[in-house]
């Protein structure tokens, strides 16, 4: 088993504690050429990725192959876990401790770990008024989520059905124009005239992170799909 860093806003921290999330994507970096659907069986969304194994013959992660080349599951595979970097800060005295610090001091690392730590995502009316560190800075002794894989896959962005959107933690925000996203709160049932859609609301999610990263929607990227046991 390997443990693989994902990193989760506010948003889909508080989804996925509410049990509203259990699937992730991730662009497939430097995306293959046009022919690799083809050299797949046109069913990429099918096809289980293989397993990578170094020279030893000892597993190193997932991925699949275009002729001679490997892209590597940034999830890991079946069996593997992925461990949450969030906001995160400590409090008391420790507060303003440096990493190399702490490092330093294991006796500071325990007694932050057991009654200091304090997460962004829990704590919304303070996100604009306190320092938090930022989530890609996040040690993995200051985690406390962890995602068991259960599936691993590939597929275009575009061939996400309803029911994916659905557990990529999408739901309708109670609002007058039908705002969506990974907001907080009941999930409310859309009114059937409104077009609403859950992969509608993922479409625009997506976008707002990858369009200006050439990944967005209409470019229909391939992108790593992530299946995990929810909490």
């Amino acid at each position: 088993m390997k443990d693989y860093p994902v990193l989760f806003n506010d948003a889909m921290v508080r989804a996925y504690r509410a049990g509203r999330k259990t699937q992730m994507r991730l662009p497939v970096p430097d995306q293959p050429g046009d022919g690799i659907d083809a050299q797949h069986g046109d069913d990429l969304r099918n096809r289980a990725p293989y397993e990578i194994r170094d020279d030893e013959d000892e597993y190193v992660g997932m991925g699949f192959r275009d002729d001679d080349r490997w892209w590597k599951s940034p999830f890991g595979g079946p069996g593997d876990r992925l461990w949450v970097r969030e906001c995160w800060r400590m409090g008391g005295s420790y507060s303003d401790l440096t990493m190399k610090q702490l490092a330093e001091d294991l006796w500071a690392i325990s007694t932050v770990q057991e009654n200091h730590l304090h997460y962004r995502a829990d704590e919304p009316e303070r996100a604009k008024d306190t320092k938090w560190r930022p989530s890609i800075h996040m040690p993995k002794w200051a985690c406390r989520t962890f995602l068991p894989v259960l599936d691993v896959r590939v597929e275009r962005i575009q061939d996400i059905t309803e029911e994916d959107a659905i557990a990529e933690g999408m739901r309708e925000m109670v609002s007058a124009d039908l705002k969506s996203g990974w907001g907080a709160g009941d999930v409310t049932p859309p009114p059937p005239t409104s077009g609403y859609t859950y992969r509608n609301a993922f479409r625009r999610t997506w976008d707002t992170i990858y369009a200006t990263k050439c990944f967005g929607w209409d470019a229909n990227p391939l992108v790593w799909v992530g299946k995990f046991k929810s909490p």
